[in-house]
């Protein structure tokens, strides 16, 4: 039969198994069911308003022969809009079993709407997928490239210069891509909002400030291992307009950017709401981050430090009450951060009054009077909703006590993770002054049965998640006062992974209440 003709009786097909049942026939089938689909889209588009799809495959593997089942199964009144293609299993595969350009090809010739687009691992796209996104979806708004090793500057300036609209941009990984792109980025993009380069090694400092100099309206600035200098950034101040960009992230920028440079980005960047610093070693000082926070501090929203090594130990002396205040600061986070001691949480309660959210990690120089003293000096204790507290050594049951006697009645999440220290002593007030938790996290701490039966007998109607893992000190008996108990009607998860006093049966009765266990 002519290809025409069978073409002519697949359209009739309503329902999307069968159009898939006859295009797994044979390839002629599958191509001719191809065919269709874009007619049909292209019909759909003229004729009705479309609904609007997205779709996301992940699994260890994808071919080009997924993508066209995928469009085959796209009904005639839906358009895609937003694509994310993440291959988890080796990038070394076989080219049967990876998606090529011959696949994007395809995929964007038909989806020529596509506004979003997210390749992960897609190690068989090279400049000519890339082409075809450029030709093919110049609506295209959104575009994250994760191992793309075959994708050259000559591929991503194509893009930039076709896509005009793009506001979001994310390179990661991508070794081929240096300082040409990413001034052609700074040249074209002009409704860019947000950029994220991460292990980019042949991008340097000209390429990241070109992006800065030209992209006032960018919100979101967030670089990894990208070599960034204090020298770079006091190059040309006065040229910068930096007014609308509102989170900041950077991480492991080498040895040559410290807090001085990072106080020129925040005095530039006075709106800035979110920071983000990981990777600092001894080149954070007290005075320096303080200073940062000044210079935006009618609106930084969230601080976050992960591995930032002062330079020295904060002492009371540092802080000056009239100009040290942030009052919108909601967001601490300090994680395996060094000569961070007690005065620093002390400073911090006094300087944040509006602090909504606190995680300490691995923050081995705070102890209990530490987290006694901010949490006495907290202005709006009332208003704390989540604290975490994560392998920190020296914090015990008084620690647990200042927390709920302070912020309990609305807290409503509760995290104290191996802290040895902690015992059921500690967790016998959470029942009565913590009643409106919904995740209560106690695990590798010394909690046993008693202190689990003291939770269990509280008047938590809203938990939702308990985690016990690690606990080695509970047996059966937790799971039977949990199983039996009327007071925990929301409790949806229960974390028992690492408890080695526990014993089949006993899991199998909270499985058997319908609780997931994690």
């Amino acid at each position: 039969m002519p290809d025409d003709s069978l073409r002519h009786l697949f359209s009739f097909l309503p329902e999307k198994k069968d159009r898939l049942a006859c295009s797994a026939v044979s390839k002629r089938w599958f191509s001719l069911q191809l065919d269709i689909v874009y007619s049909k889209l292209t019909k759909s588009s003229s004729q009705i308003s479309p609904r609007q799809v997205s779709r996301n495959l992940v699994g260890p593997s994808f071919s080009d022969l997924s993508l066209a089942a995928m469009l085959i199964g796209i009904d005639s009144d839906e358009i895609l809009t937003s694509l994310s293609l993440v291959i988890q299993g080796s990038p070394f595969q076989s080219n049967n079993y990876q998606i090529t350009d011959v696949g994007i090809s395809m995929l964007t010739g038909v989806c020529t709407r596509l506004r979003a687009i997210s390749l992960c691992n897609c190690t068989m796209i090279d400049n000519i997928g890339i082409a075809c996104i450029a030709y093919n979806c110049s609506l295209l708004e959104r575009i994250e490239l994760t191992n793309s090793q075959l994708v050259t500057d000559e591929g991503l300036i194509l893009l930039v210069m076709r896509c005009t609209g793009l506001s979001s941009l994310s390179l990661d990984t991508c070794r081929n891509i240096s300082d040409h792109s990413l001034k052609a980025i700074a040249r074209y993009s002009t409704n860019l909002k947000s950029i994220e380069l991460v292990n980019l090694p042949l991008v340097n400092r000209c390429g990241v400030i070109s992006i800065l100099l030209n992209r006032i309206q960018l919100a979101t600035f967030k670089i990894d291992s990208i070599n960034l200098s204090d020298k770079v950034l006091f190059s040309s101040p006065q040229k910068w307009s930096l007014t609308k960009l509102k989170n900041v992230a950077v991480k492991n920028s080498g040895y040559e950017l410290t807090y001085k440079g990072l106080e020129c980005l925040a005095r530039l960047a006075r709106k800035m709401e979110n920071l983000y610093l990981e990777g600092f070693e001894f080149a954070i000082s007290f005075s320096g981050l303080m200073q940062i926070l000044v210079n935006c501090h009618h609106t930084i929203k969230s601080l976050e430090l992960v591995r930032c090594i002062a330079s020295k130990s904060i002492s009371l002396s540092d802080f000056c009450p009239g100009k040290h205040n942030f009052p919108r600061l909601q967001k601490v986070r300090l994680e395996q951060c060094k000569n961070i001691s007690n005065e620093f949480l002390l400073i911090l309660g006094q300087a944040c009054r509006h602090i909504m959210e606190v995680s300490l990690v691995e923050i081995d120089s705070i102890t209990n009077q530490g987290i006694i003293h901010f949490m006495q000096n907290l202005y709006h204790a009332d208003m704390m909703r989540k604290i975490e507290i994560t392998r920190c050594a020296k914090i015990g049951n008084p620690s647990v006590w200042a927390i709920t006697r302070a912020c309990g009645s609305k807290l409503k999440s509760l995290v104290i993770r191996n802290c040895k220290l902690v015992t059921d002593r500690g967790v016998s007030v959470i029942n009565s002054r913590c009643l409106k938790l919904i995740n209560l996290d106690l695990g590798g701490t010394r909690v046993g049965d008693a202190g689990v039966q003291q939770i269990v007998n509280a008047h938590l109607f809203h938990l939702e998640e308990l985690s016990l893992r690690g606990c080695t000190e509970i047996t059966d008996a937790s799971l039977v006062a949990i199983a039996n108990t009327p007071f925990l009607i929301s409790l949806e998860r229960v974390g028992l992974s690492g408890c080695t006093g526990l014993t089949k049966k006993g899991l199998e009765l909270l499985e058997s209440m319908a609780y997931e266990l994690i």
